[in-house]
């Protein structure tokens, strides 16, 4: 009867080692998914970011222009202003 009550207590044990090594492979390709997912959105969210820092950089550019361009009007009213009234004083 010994042998016999090894042999199921074997089988008990054997069964449980299946059913760990089931659920830790489950378990691996949940992790492996997760892993991809992760992986998948950090890639978005770089390309987002060199998306936004060149668009950034080309509204800087856009308001440096702006900028210049608004200078150089203050300058053209300024000479408007300076001319006319040179004119009003000489006539």
């Amino acid at each position: 009867m010994r042998a016999g009550e090894a042999g199921r207590g074997f089988a008990v044990v054997a069964d449980e080692v299946r059913t760990l090594a089931h659920r830790t492979q489950q378990s691996t390709l949940e992790i492996e998914k997760m892993i991809a997912n992760i992986q998948s959105s950090t890639g978005i969210a770089v390309d987002s970011i060199q998306l936004n820092s060149e668009r950034a950089s080309s509204t800087l550019e856009v308001t440096r222009i702006s900028g210049t361009m608004l200078e150089q009007i203050f300058v053209s009213i300024s000479e408007i202003n300076t001319i006319s009234e040179q004119g009003f004083q000489g006539g």
